[in-house]
């Protein structure tokens, strides 16, 4: 069987990761889900505060992180044939179930994370998953 090159537009894989970002940026701030994490991380205020210095770097990493996401997530999109929305939202559901839901709960299992740390996790790359896949849609 001979696999065809499958070409990602650049721009998209660009916007994708930006749009993760940004939903991480939310879902992790303290209007959603950011004190329940930092609490379950066992972080204060002002730990997080003397880090400040540390966040930029960490931005930039995390910004990295999603555009590489966004371009492999790119290349399956473009594999399985997706060309609609309701394709593109299936197979972020399918990723996220095979990659993201299962690695995330290993954490459960071995680190004695808690459930409610597996869905804020596991919420967070379903959600940026469908927030790169309405971007490789509609772009």
């Amino acid at each position: 069987m001979v696999m065809e090159m499958i070409v990602v537009d650049t721009v998209a894989v660009l916007v994708a990761g930006i749009a993760a970002f940004v939903v991480g940026m939310i879902w992790y701030s303290p209007m959603l889900f950011g004190k329940q994490y930092m609490k379950m991380v066992g972080m204060t205020e002002k730990e997080m505060k003397a880090g400040k210095s540390r966040m930029m770097p960490m931005m930039i990493q995390t910004l990295v992180i999603s555009i590489i996401t966004a371009y492999v997530f790119a290349h399956i999109l473009g594999f399985s044939g997706a060309a609609t929305l309701m394709e593109g939202i299936l197979g972020a559901f399918w990723v996220w179930l095979g990659f993201f839901a299962t690695t995330h709960y290993l954490g459960v299992l071995y680190e004695r994370k808690s459930m409610q740390m597996w869905f804020i996790q596991a919420g967070y790359s379903l959600v940026s998953l469908v927030a790169m896949a309405l971007v490789f849609m509609y772009m």
